[in-house]
């Protein structure tokens, strides 16, 4: 049985020259992982970025729904969310 690796989308939302996640593919099913942290954030992002952010995660969504993959986007605090979707999902590799 081929591991499921759950791919975390951060910064670069590229699928091109992506070795992370190519190896993640390579490995078997994939689960990718957008999380939205505005408590990070120095100051909370304007509208021309919150714009351009969900036309990026809408495009990267088409993209890997056309391979066959699926985005998962959620908001919050990652160091909480991760261990979460990642048990959920029985995800063996990060």
């Amino acid at each position: 049985m081929a591991a499921t690796s759950l791919h975390w989308f951060r910064d670069d939302l590229r699928l091109a020259d992506n070795p992370a996640l190519e190896a993640a593919v390579e490995n078997g099913p994939t689960l990718c992982l957008y999380i939205l942290d505005e408590g990070g954030a120095r100051r909370p992002p304007g509208g021309a970025s919150r714009w351009w952010l969900s036309r990026s995660l809408a495009s990267l969504c088409a993209s890997l729904a056309e391979r066959g993959t699926e985005l998962v986007v959620m908001r919050g605090d990652p160091a909480a969310i991760l261990p979460r979707v990642a048990a959920q999902a029985k995800v063996d590799l990060v």
